[in-house]
């Protein structure tokens, strides 16, 4: 017995440096777990409440008019207007605004109007001057508008759902000014496609979840609704008019604080986005440029989990390759591996969970190679957009 106890306390008896390697693993082990057991599961939490019947819901239909702003995109529009203008929804009204209409989109929507009365359309012609013509585009449907909600999509979103409408609109309490929801790629086949999913997904897993439990700082234009009043009580873009951008984040940012909002991520509320491989690349260039507007508590606190995310990783690696080298007890490699795999097993949990929910493709082992390279192409864009991004990405409808 003696001789048991003499040998594994040669493999445990661990020198300070190799004790310090494996401690500050530990404790950065304990932040990720934070991180995806408190903040990246609120989605499911929310969800959880909502399968319950513990939110409740509005039984009226108030009016809404379903905005549509598109730069010609006939292709889309076929597909993205009838499912639009079929909604299961007593009253509402399409308006689509046009940036200098084809004759092409201009039949199309004729023939639409012929068919649905409620159906309603206008455009911005070339001349007009503005910095940004999408935020002109929505301030002229917003001013058309005859009801007071104003619900937005684009024309690259399907609805897979007649009851889009009727799932955002049982949100507007009397009280309520804003509704959030999600909006997932298209799932085809290709590497990039697979990151722009878990990209969307795992962003939408930190700004939703943060507006479930605290309070908005961004939201995208694809699936978003609020009251026009606040639209014209907040002089509409007026704060950020010097930018092509943030029709939907820094307008939902600035006046989140000031209004109830809630949040809606039920099957039936939830659009698909085609997905175009530039279309993604120009939203992380705008998103670049605009994220340095967020709040510095939202930053500092996703931030923190990206730095210890990249620590955790260099830890593990280093005690593997320390340990393989002897330098390190291999019995400290083992230790590592077991919290790796902890930690790997709870985040592909978390994630498989919330992507199931919100209709999205599941991740797997691809998930460690997304964890790395995500940040360091958001760095690549920011520092793009700081220094040589000059070039226009902002105006895309489709």
């Amino acid at each position: 017995m003696e001789d048991i106890l003499n040998i594994l306390k040669s493999y445990f008896d661990y020198n300070l440096i190799e004790l310090s390697a494996i401690s500050i693993f530990v404790l950065l082990f304990g932040i990720q777990i934070f991180y995806y057991s408190v903040f990246y599961r609120k989605i499911l939490s929310y969800i959880k409440r909502l399968d319950k019947g513990e939110i409740d819901y509005i039984t009226d239909t108030p009016s809404v008019s379903v905005i549509i702003c598109s730069m010609n995109d006939s292709e889309n529009l076929k597909k993205c207007l009838p499912v639009v203008l079929e909604q299961d929804y007593p009253n509402f009204e399409v308006i689509i605004v046009n940036d200098s209409f084809t004759v092409e989109c201009q039949t199309l929507v004729n023939d639409y109007q012929k068919k649905y009365a409620n159906l309603y359309s206008t455009y911005i012609p070339e001349e007009a001057k503005f910095l940004s013509r999408k935020k002109l585009s929505i301030t002229i449907a917003a001013k058309a508008a005859k009801n007071d909600i104003l619900l937005f999509t684009e024309p690259n979103c399907y609805l897979e759902s007649r009851h889009w409408i009727s799932n955002i609109m049982r949100n507007f309490t009397p009280q309520t000014g804003i509704v959030i929801g999600y909006c997932r790629y298209e799932q085809i086949k290709g590497y990039t496609n697979r990151l722009a999913s878990f990209d969307n997904l795992f962003s939408a897993m930190q700004y939703l979840g943060y507006a479930v439990d605290h309070r908005p700082y961004k939201a995208v234009g694809r699936n978003l609704a609020y009251r026009k009043k606040i639209f014209f009580e907040n002089k509409g873009f007026a704060k950020h008019l010097y930018l092509q951008i943030g029709e939907d984040d820094l307008f939902i940012n600035e006046i989140a604080g000031k209004e109830k909002f809630r949040v809606e991520l039920s099957p039936e509320s939830i659009p698909t986005c085609r997905f175009v491989r530039y279309n993604w690349k120009s939203k992380k260039m705008n998103h670049a440029l605009t994220s340095k507007f967020y709040p510095k508590s939202v930053s500092s606190l996703f931030g923190f989990e990206t730095l210890t995310r990249y620590l955790f990783y260099a830890v593990f690696f280093g005690i593997v390759a320390l340990s393989c080298l002897t330098v390190f007890s291999w019995t400290l490699a083992v230790i590592a591996a077991i919290f790796f795999g902890i930690r790997l097993y709870i985040q592909l949990s978390v994630i498989n969970k919330t992507a199931e929910k919100l209709k999205e493709r599941k991740f797997y082992l691809s998930v460690l190679f997304f964890d790395l390279t995500l940040p360091v192409i958001n760095l690549f864009y920011k520092l793009y957009r700081k220094f040589g991004g000059k070039k226009d990405y902002t105006y895309n409808f489709g």
